[in-house]
């Protein structure tokens, strides 16, 4: 593997989950949270969240018992990631681009640049941007996308 790009989600000691990611861990309470879950619910927290409106609309139309089963699996999965794949992060040796949104609600810009910094990449931080960087600014990450292959492969 030559290149990595991640962001959004901290693998840092310091990070601590945001409420609704521990109430999706926390078995019994993430599925009372799920049970009355629905696409009228998401578009109600999407401007809370800085959910892209666009999205919103889409994923409203796509929440369902395998969507909510889905979510309450993976932020379970992932309550330890930070003790599980953090010791070996340092460990990375391909070159490596952490992207966040300066905004976002759920997991502040700041594990972007430690991150970068414990793996010697770089961090790309959008302002005026949030937790969906993605949907947010598609262009410009692909153009740092392409750039960071770029590099990789003038470096062979």
């Amino acid at each position: 593997m030559r290149t990595w790009a991640a962001g959004g989600g901290a693998v840092d000691p310091e990070y601590e989950w945001h409420e609704l990611a521990r109430i999706w861990q926390t078995p019994e309470m993430g599925e009372q949270l799920m049970a009355g879950f629905s696409g009228a619910g998401l578009r109600a927290m999407a401007e809370s969240y800085a959910i892209p409106v666009d999205y919103s609309e889409v994923a409203a139309g796509l929440v369902d018992e395998r969507m909510k089963d889905c979510i309450l699996r993976l932020y379970r999965s992932a309550a330890q990631v930070s003790a599980e794949w953090g010791p070996d992060l340092e460990r990375a040796t391909s070159r490596a681009l952490l992207i966040w949104g300066a905004d976002d609600p759920f997991v502040d810009a700041r594990f972007a640049t430690r991150a970068a910094a414990r793996v010697g990449g770089d961090a790309l931080v959008f302002e005026g941007c949030g937790h969906w960087w993605p949907l947010e600014r598609p262009k410009e990450v692909a153009v740092a996308l392409g750039q960071l292959w770029d590099d990789a492969e003038s470096r062979r």
